[in-house]
């Protein structure tokens, strides 16, 4: 535009390459670069909220009443050609208002200074929305061509040839005023929208769907022929809101490598300017400058990525190591960390001290050791042996009842532990000697197997040897088994039913089976049988009925929960045991 405001057109004659050439001479860097400066940026709205209480209260009647809320509070910065700027804060903070405040589109409530360095009839912006709007019908290349026609339309010069037009699009593609043929050029000419779609299309990336409708391009796709849509008109600035939004890690990096493709051009560098939320750290390297709004209105950080941790460091926020610096800046800005948030949460201030002087105390010494390596046992220990047990209750065909199948994994678990605390004690024994743990460690397993009370009944053991059943944790854990699997009133007989029966000619309907296929002795075997398993049932008494297996195992349910209490003893002892063994092993070797 000029100063009457008429769109200016420039023709250039070309009569060969060589000419070409020599007129393209190199500009200083003031003439390459442009500078956008924003001073004491203040932008206030006006919100209305309903109010129906005062019309209840006796007074004046005004529901609506006005307030005015500030957006952004005097905030200041810059951004130029050749970088390509990061805007990032929380949602909410402010970052797209500041960009349209910058670009003019919200003047009302706007207070402050933007200036562009140096002043330039000529400048562009383009702004590309959060939103992608494209004609989905046409192909990629097409896109690109309707919109250089579109946009293109208004700047002319002649063609001769097609050697010509090559020249035209390379130099078009690399200066600050690209040139474009009319719509009454010849056919010669109207192919130079092709060429200069083919240019973008390659600058982005996107020949691999150059003929592709675009409907059917992926969302990074799409998102770079929005940018080559702005791109066709050659803009200074490109501003772009959200452009990573809905977009995997690798389509996101792809999308900023070709932002800053863009503004590293040596010819003609475009000033590339984006909102973004929580960026990997491979893409927040990529980006030459940074803005950061905070939750208020503030800006807290402008300058380069690399020196943004040394100067939170300089005011007290420390980024934890192996954190991605953008998550730790976003936490910043949206006010995670600062002195009122931790004074407002004692309990976890509190806990990180206690945690911090545990650590100083116990670090580097063998209770921690040894601490740490049971705790990381726990997970296995409990995965595995579960993982058995359902497999194995369902397969034998119990009965699926959550109380049973519950009772029956923490006996497992139980057992696991128990028994890897044997091994370890076993280990801390012979720590010195290898194969001899390896050969003691099943033989001490014979007479806790012997007194568990699978092979031999407890009742059956001779008096002097009975001492040593308490010592086994296998009978424990098999009492256990048979009280969850046989026991917890899985037989219920009504009593008054049973003494109906006692002393009368009826029997069940097994019994008579039973010594038709036993023949005469079949009742008398039957019979002591059943008295050496349960004994006699007398309903006078009031003795609860059981499992005939429970009785024949001496099986007491009264002892149910404090068999479980023993098994957790029993892995209390032996981690303690193991742990003065390896302390005192330790102490006679230093």
């Amino acid at each position: 535009m000029d100063n009457n405001g008429n769109n200016r057109q420039i023709n250039i004659q070309i009569a060969s390459a060589r000419q070409l050439s020599a007129k393209r001479k190199p500009s200083s860097d003031s003439d390459e670069h442009i500078t956008v400066i924003w001073r004491n940026l203040i932008y206030t709205v006006k919100r209305k909220q309903l109010n129906l209480s005062q019309c209840f209260n006796g007074s004046s009647c005004s529901p609506v009443t006005t307030q005015k809320q500030t957006i952004l509070k005097g905030i200041s910065g810059q951004f130029r050609t050749g970088h390509l700027t990061a805007v990032m804060g929380p949602s909410g903070s402010g970052k797209s208002t500041m960009l349209e405040c910058i670009v003019g589109f919200r003047k009302k409530g706007l207070a402050g200074n933007v200036n562009v360095i140096p002043q330039s009839d000529n400048l562009r912006v383009a702004l590309i929305s959060q939103t992608d709007y494209l004609i989905e019908v046409f192909t990629v290349r097409e896109m690109l061509v309707y919109a250089s026609r579109l946009k293109n339309h208004k700047r002319q010069i002649p063609i001769a040839d097609e050697q010509q037009l090559e020249q035209v699009v390379a130099t078009v593609s690399d200066s600050k005023n690209p040139l474009i043929v009319p719509k009454s050029s010849t056919t010669t000419g109207k192919n130079y929208h092709h060429q200069l779609a083919v240019n973008i299309i390659q600058r982005l990336g996107l020949d691999v769907c150059a003929d592709t409708r675009v409907a059917n391009c992926s969302g990074g796709q799409k998102k770079r022929i929005s940018i080559g849509v702005e791109m066709i008109s050659k803009p200074n600035i490109l501003i772009l809101d959200e452009p990573t939004s809905g977009l995997d890690s690798s389509a996101c990096f792809q999308t900023v490598s070709v932002m800053q493709r863009l503004t590293k051009d040596p010819h003609c560098p475009t000033g590339v300017v984006c909102t973004i939320h929580q960026p990997s750290a491979r893409v927040f390297n990529l980006f030459d400058h940074i803005y950061i709004i905070s939750y208020n209105g503030y800006c807290i950080y402008e300058g380069s990525p690399q020196h943004m941790l040394d100067y939170l460091s300089n005011v007290g926020l420390v980024c934890p190591e192996f954190h991605n610096p953008a998550d730790f800046i976003a936490e910043v800005a949206a006010g995670e960390h600062g002195t009122e948030q931790i004074l407002r949460d004692p309990m976890l201030n509190w806990l990180r001290f206690i945690s911090h002087v545990t650590t100083a105390i116990f670090i580097g010494n063998l209770a921690s050791y040894y601490t740490a390596l049971s705790i990381a046992e726990i997970p296995f220990q409990i995965c595995f042996p579960t993982s058995f047990a359902i497999i194995g209750y369902i397969m034998t065909g119990q009965l699926m009842t959550m109380d049973r199948l519950g009772y029956f994994l923490l006996i497992n678990i139980l057992m696991a532990f128990t028994a890897q605390s044997q091994g370890l004690l076993i280990g801390a024994l012979f720590m010195s000697d290898a194969s001899a743990a390896v050969f003691l460690g099943p033989i001490t397993t014979v007479p806790i197997m012997l007194f568990g009370g699978f092979f031999v009944r407890i009742s059956t053991i001779p008096s002097y040897l009975k001492i040593f059943g308490y010592t086994s944790y296998l009978r424990y854990a098999f009492e256990l088994m048979m009280m969850t699997t046989y026991g917890l009133d899985r037989c219920q007989l009504d009593p008054e039913e049973l003494a109906s029966l006692n002393g009368t000619a009826d029997k069940p309907e097994w019994f008579g089976m039973a010594t038709m296929i036993l023949g005469e002795g079949g009742e008398k075997f039957i019979d002591g049988f059943a008295r050496s398993l349960g004994g006699t049932f007398d309903p006078s008494l009031g003795k609860k009925y059981s499992s005939s297996l429970l009785e024949q195992f001496d099986v007491d349910e009264d002892y149910f929960y404090s068999h479980f209490a023993v098994l957790i003893l029993f892995i209390i002892v032996l981690r303690l045991v193991t742990y003065f063994v390896v302390a005192v092993k330790i102490s006679k070797s230093n």
